[in-house]
């Protein structure tokens, strides 16, 4: 016996302990005087509910109601609007036999229908739920459905325990999309509403801007590019100005820049050299390349900017390459320029004399730069320059700095032989470079040349000679002076003026009379009438004494 009894208690525990709400849940039809557990109650005097054509809205009423009020009317047009955030609704009102058998509640623009008739009278019944919308924010329109003799209801509404009631005059669902310096927005209009006020700065929660409009969407203009702005939007209606809706975010941004236009590519030294028209609007370019027409493009280089041009060194000659470009910006990548396509021919490299000069005179100075061409990564070479020893005289060198000559260069009969290296991995030398310059002075009138012969250089892995043809040269003029009084031939009387000007300045002598610098210096010295005396004795119009 005393064991039966045990159990009979343990079973009415376990009873007891069943919360009242999951023992008993409310069912559509039956009176809810209290929202059960994970809801809330709002009653029909909350402000948040915008009633419309109700003959008795808020009314106090005995009886059973909840807080002893509530809204009823026989008007045709008789509607409720109000919204709420959440993912569940009831609505509780008045049942009885004059009641709306056929009312209806739309939710975020979906109808149902739920009745209020009843043959007896039930205060706070339970007429409609709904548990299964998305968790957010739900606009809500309750209208009457039927004839005027019957009166339309409402006593409470219960939401989420967790949810808001919101006022239907606020606006919600406000989206933003983005133009060039313009913002277009978009919310979901208020009923009743007179206009909107639409309120936006540059930081979140500051609005300090704003304009009045009239219906639901408006693209605000005169924005900067590239800079975020946040908006509110609130309804103006016959209660005032609402609060604010959702804030919303936005960057203007300039439309995708154009296409590049007019393509071209050419070829240099194992190079794709590619040139286009600048497109409106880009900050940058996309360099694109394939192994066959139309793709698929790789891009080569993402961010090529401050020019429109791009060399391609990373090609293979004899191997057929098709480019394309693209533009960018803050607001994307345009479309992919005309197509080019290119099949790189390999030159064979070549070490170079370049003169500046094409005429020099007697006693100038001039440099014969020495340039490599047509290579990639050389780090040194061995080379020697001849040069015609009866017009010219070597007076020198100027090294290149990250390049320096490691012999001990003499010359010899118009011959010299230079070994250079470069000075680290950043100064080898790929497709051209001038360096090394030589100095010579020019010392009797003709035609000469500097010559470069025996050219070998070399990378890290091997060396090798360049053919002769490709080790080149220049030429250069001496001119030889005019005689000191530009009678045409040197003569005693051109030695005699020089010597009066000796030790001076050449151009204290009447420059628009004499020629008195003979041998390339300004000043009038040993030089200049030595010169002249050789240019007598080669005179045979000059007559000899005696």
């Amino acid at each position: 016996m005393k064991k039966y009894l045990s159990i009979f208690l343990f079973v009415f525990v376990l009873v007891m302990m069943v919360p009242v709400s999951s023992a008993f849940a409310a069912t559509v039809g039956q009176s809810l005087t209290v929202p059960e557990t994970g809801w809330q109650r709002f009653d029909d005097t909350a402000s948040q509910f915008l009633f419309s054509n109700f003959t008795n809205p808020r009314a106090t009423q005995s009886g059973g109601n909840y807080n002893g009020t509530v809204s009823y009317s026989n008007d045709l047009n008789a509607r409720v609007d109000f919204k709420f955030t959440g993912k569940k609704i009831r609505i509780i009102t008045q049942m009885a036999s004059s009641r709306d058998p056929l009312a209806k509640i739309t939710i975020d623009g979906i109808n149902y229908t739920y009745s209020e008739k009843s043959s007896s009278l039930i205060f706070q019944a339970l007429v409609f739920e709904k548990q299964d919308l998305s968790d957010g924010t739900h606009t809500v329109t309750l209208t009457r459905n039927s004839p005027s003799t019957i009166y339309f209801t409402l006593d409470a509404v219960d939401i989420d325990a967790s949810g808001q009631l919101l006022s239907s005059e606020v606006p919600d669902q406000l989206q933003a999309l983005s133009g060039d310096a313009t913002v277009t927005l978009n919310w979901n209009s208020v009923p009743a509403a007179n206009g909107y006020v639409i309120n936006y700065g540059t930081s979140t929660g500051v609005y300090n801007k704003s304009v009045t409009v009239s219906s639901n969407t408006y693209s605000v203009k005169g924005l900067t590019n590239g800079t975020t702005y946040y908006f509110v939007v609130a309804a103006i209606t016959t209660n005032g100005v609402s609060g604010n809706s959702n804030e919303v975010s936005a960057k203007p941004l300039a439309p995708v820049p154009s296409t590049p236009l007019d393509l071209n590519a050419t070829s240099s030294n194992n190079q794709a050299i590619l040139s286009w028209t600048p497109s409106s609007g880009a900050t940058s370019y996309n360099v694109k390349k394939a192994t066959q027409s139309g793709g698929p493009y790789t891009i080569i280089s993402n961010n090529v900017t401050g020019a429109t041009y791009f060399v391609d060194a990373n090609v293979t000659p004899g191997t057929t390459y098709y480019y394309v470009v693209s533009a960018v910006n803050e607001s994307g990548e345009s479309a992919n320029s005309n197509e080019v396509s290119l099949t790189p021919v390999a030159l064979d490299p070549s070490l170079n004399v370049i003169i500046a000069e094409d005429k020099v005179k007697v006693g100038q100075e001039f440099i014969a730069s020495i340039d490599l061409k047509n290579v990639k990564n050389i780090y040194a070479e061995d080379f020697t320059i001849k040069y015609d020893n009866t017009l010219f005289e070597f007076v020198g060198f100027e090294e290149i700095p990250g390049y320096k000559i490691y012999n001990q260069p003499a010359a010899q009969n118009g011959s010299i032989r230079f070994i250079v290296a470069s000075q680290g991995k950043d100064n080898g030398i790929s497709d051209e470079k001038v360096f090394l310059k030589l100095k010579l002075r020019a010392k009797a009138a003709g035609t000469g040349k500097v010559d470069a012969t025996k050219c070998r250089i070399a990378d890290t892995e091997k060396e090798f000679d360049l053919l002769e043809a490709n080790c080149t040269e220049d030429t250069v003029t001496v001119e030889g002076p005019k005689d000191v009084n530009r009678t045409g031939e040197y003569t005693l009387l051109d030695l005699a003026i020089d010597g009066y000007y000796y030790g001076e300045l050449a151009s204290n002598a009447d420059p628009s009379k004499y020629d008195a610098n003979q041998a390339g210096d300004e000043y009038v010295k040993d030089e200049d009438l030595v010169y002249i005396v050789n240019q007598m004795l080669l005179n045979t119009n000059y007559p000899l004494n005696g």
